[in-house]
């Protein structure tokens, strides 16, 4: 088991790309090795001496707990990068929304400035469409290069 959970977060390629059967990756990932930690990963598996020394001698043969914490770190790492490039990705998202949370209200009140005439209302809407096609277009970009990326 341990072997296998180490050649699936090996293959990193698969697990990052932020498709639905890379999601479907982690989370067998993450189940599998939850499922180790908590089936396998025990002090003292039998009351019996004998039991007990063969236990800890397959243990030690197998170097069960060399392999699981290199499982665990780098299962601590994935998680490292996916945590911070989902913080990038939201963090250009709220810039986003702090763009047009300033800018609509501002085009919005345009004909302050410009007066009532019938182009300034027509130049807000224009405006106003623009920003929010420019500002649609940024996200998916954001979103899909960041998927793309890796």
């Amino acid at each position: 088991t341990l072997l296998n959970l180490f050649e699936q977060l090996s293959d990193i390629q698969a697990l990052i790309t932020g498709s639905s059967r890379s999601r479907q990756l982690l989370r067998r990932v993450r189940r599998d090795l939850l499922l180790f930690k908590n089936q396998c990963t025990f002090s003292q598996i039998t009351n019996r001496e004998r039991g007990l020394v063969l236990w800890k001698k397959w243990q030690t043969v197998f170097e069960t707990r060399t392999l699981l914490r290199e499982v665990n770190l780098q299962a601590e790492e994935l998680d490292a990068y996916l945590q911070g490039r989902y913080r990038e990705r939201m963090d250009w998202l709220v810039r986003l929304g702090t763009f047009l949370g300033t800018a609509l209200p501002a085009l919005w009140g345009l004909e302050v400035f410009l007066g009532k005439e019938l182009w300034v209302q027509t130049l807000r809407w224009v405006l106003i469409g623009a920003t929010l096609i420019g500002a649609a277009v940024f996200a998916w970009f954001v979103v899909a290069r960041s998927s793309d990326e890796e």
